[in-house]
C-alpha cells in the first residue's frame, strides 16, 4: 500500500467516525471535571498563553483547540478531515470563532505558513 492509499483509510477512517468521535472515552474532553483537570495540569507548566499563536495539528473536532482559544489564543487547526472540522463549526462558542483558522490538510505537509508563524505547535 502507498502513502497515498494510507493517507486515504486514514480520511475514510476518520470522516465515518466524526460524529461520535468525542463521545469516546480517551478522546475529546468528556465533562467541566475533565476540562478543569486539563486547565490545572497543562497551563500551570507554561508561560502565560493568552495571545500566542498556536498551530494545533490534528485538530480533529477541536474539543482542545477550544481550550487554548479559552486561555487568549490564536489556534490555526489542521485536520485531514472535512467532517472532523465540520463538527468545530457545530460545537464552538460564537465568541471564540474570530481567533480560530482552520485548515484542511495532512500536518506533514504544512509547509504553506512562513517560518515563525506560531509560538507553540500541538498534536
Amino acid at each position: 500500500m502507498n502513502p497515498h492509499q494510507i493517507e486515504s483509510k486514514i480520511v475514510d477512517l476518520y470522516n465515518a467516525e466524526a460524529t461520535k468521535y468525542d463521545s469516546k472515552l480517551g478522546y475529546g474532553i468528556q465533562d467541566g471535571g475533565e476540562k478543569s483537570a486539563w486547565i490545572q495540569d497543562l497551563f500551570p507548566l507554561l508561560p502565560p498563553v493568552a495571545g500566542l499563536n498556536v498551530l494545533d495539528c490534528g485538530v480533529g473536532t477541536g474539543a482542545f483547540a477550544q481550550l487554548w482559544l479559552e486561555q487568549g489564543c490564536k489556534v490555526t487547526g489542521i485536520d485531514i478531515t472535512q467532517q472532523m472540522v465540520d463538527r468545530i463549526d457545530q460545537q464552538l462558542p460564537e465568541n471564540l470563532r474570530s481567533n480560530l483558522k482552520l485548515r484542511i490538510g495532512n500536518c506533514l505537509d504544512a509547509t504553506e505558513f512562513p517560518k515563525e508563524s506560531f509560538d507553540l505547535i500541538v498534536c
